[in-house]
C-alpha cells in the first residue's frame, strides 16, 4: 500500500506504516538594480540590473522507526552592502580600520548536507552522523595588514573559490542503574581557500580532526562528576609552508554532598596548545568551593585559581596567518560569603 500527499511545496510518500519520505522544495528569487557613484580615492560609477535566486531542497526519510535520513541542498546568492562602495579608510575602533574596493561584493554558495540519526529511547542509546560539503565563489578577497599599532582590513578584487568538507560522528549511551551518561564524538574537516599574503593571492589547504569524550555520572545521591574534553590536531599547507598544531582541553567538575545542606565542589580546566611547532603552552586552572545552607542562610567559602596561574595564552589560525595573544590572570583568590534569603 502506497499513499502520497502534496501540500504546497512539500510532498510525502508512505509505502508502509513505519516508513515515510518527505520532500520539500523552496526558492527565493529577486531582481536588483544598482545605481551608484563613488567620488572617493578610487572613483567608481555603475548602473546595472542583476537577478538572483536561492533554491533549497530538503528531504527526510524514515525507513524504520529508530532511523532517520536527512538530505538537503542549497544554492545561496548574496550581495554586499553600501559599505562596499567606500574606498577611503574607515576607522572601526581605536586600533582597526577598514578599506574597500569600491565594488559591490557578491558570492554564490552551493552546499549539500546529509545526516543519519539512530535513536532507541527505551535503551537510552543515540547515534548521529553527518557529512557537509560546500563550494563558495566570490568576487572579492578579504585580507589584513597588521602593524605594531593597528590592524587594517582590506579587500582585493580577485575572483576566488573556497571548498569545505566536514563530517561528524556522535554516540550517546545512558546507563540507568548507575545514572551515568557517556558520549563520544569525533569530527573532521578539509578546506581549500584563497587568501592574500603581501598583496598576492595564495591557495591555502587545511585539515582538522577532533575527538570529544564526555561523561556525566551520579552513581550515588551524594556525588556527581562531570567531564568533557576536546583533543585535536590542525594541519595547514600553502606554497613553501607545511605545519600542524595540537590542541587539547579537559574540563572536570566534582560535587560531593556528605550531609544535607553541605556541598563540596571542585572544578579544573586543563589545556595544552601548540603556539608554534615544538612550543607548547600548558595551563591548569582549578577552583574549590564549600557551601553550607542552614535555614535561610547560605555560607560559602571559595578558593579560586588554586595553583596561582598568572598567564593565559592562545593562538588564532586564520588561513596563512597566526595570531598569538597573552593575558594576565588574577592570582589565587579567597572568598567568604554569607547571604540571607527571605
Amino acid at each position: 500500500e502506497i499513499s502520497a500527499c502534496l501540500v504546497g511545496s512539500e510532498m510525502c510518500i508512505r509505502d508502509s506504516p513505519e516508513s515515510l519520505l518527505s520532500l520539500r522544495a523552496t526558492a527565493s528569487a529577486w531582481w536588483e538594480y544598482y545605481d551608484y557613484r563613488n567620488t572617493g580615492s578610487s572613483p567608481v560609477a555603475t548602473r546595472k540590473f542583476r537577478p538572483g535566486i536561492s533554491p533549497r531542497l530538503y528531504l527526510t526519510y524514515h525507513p524504520v522507526a529508530p532511523s532517520t535520513f536527512t538530505l538537503s541542498a542549497d544554492w545561496e546568492y548574496r550581495t554586499g552592502d553600501i559599505l562596499d562602495l567606500l574606498t577611503a579608510p574607515v576607522q572601526t575602533d581605536y586600533l582597526s580600520s577598514s578599506t574597500r574596493t569600491g565594488l559591490i561584493a557578491d558570492s554564490r554558495t552551493l552546499s549539500g548536507f546529509i545526516a543519519y540519526k539512530f535513536q532507541k529511547p527505551i535503551e537510552m542509546f543515540f547515534f548521529n552522523a553527518s557529512l557537509n560539503a560546500s563550494r563558495r565563489h566570490s568576487n572579492l578577497i578579504a585580507g589584513q595588514e597588521i602593524t605594531t599599532g593597528s590592524v587594517n582590513t582590506v579587500a582585493f578584487a580577485i575572483p576566488n573559490d573556497a571548498d569545505l568538507v566536514s563530517a561528524s560522528l556522535s554516540a550517546t549511551k545512558q546507563i540507568r542503574p548507575i545514572r551515568t551518561k557517556l558520549t563520544l564524538a569525533a569530527s573532521g574537516s578539509w578546506n581549500r581557500s584563497v587568501t592574500v599574503q603581501n598583496s598576492d593571492a595564495v591557495t591555502y589547504f587545511g585539515r582538522s580532526y577532533t575527538i570529544s569524550p564526555a561523561v556525566n555520572a551520579r552513581p550515588w545521591s551524594w556525588i556527581e562528576v562531570d567531564y568533557s574534553g576536546d583533543i585535536g590536531r590542525t594541519f595547514s599547507r600553502f606554497p613553501g609552508n607545511r605545519s600542524s598544531y595540537f590542541v587539547q582541553t579537559h574540563r572536570l567538575s566534582m560535587s560531593v554532598y556528605p550531609i544535607e545542606g553541605l556541598e563540596l565542589r571542585a572544578l579544573a580546566d586543563l589545556s595544552g596548545r601548540e603556539l608554534a611547532e615544538g612550543v607548547t603552552k600548558r595551563m591548569t586552572l582549578a577552583d574549590l568551593r564549600v557551601r553550607y545552607r542552614f535555614r535561610r542562610f547560605r555560607l560559602t567559602v571559595e578558593v579560586n585559581n588554586i595553583f596561582d596561574t598568572r598567564h593565559y595564552d592562545y593562538t588564532i589560525f586564520d588561513g596563512i596567518n597566526r595570531h598569538t595573544a597573552s593575558y594576565s590572570l588574577r592570582g589565587r583568590e579567597f572568598l567568604l560569603t554569607l547571604s540571607f534569603t527571605k
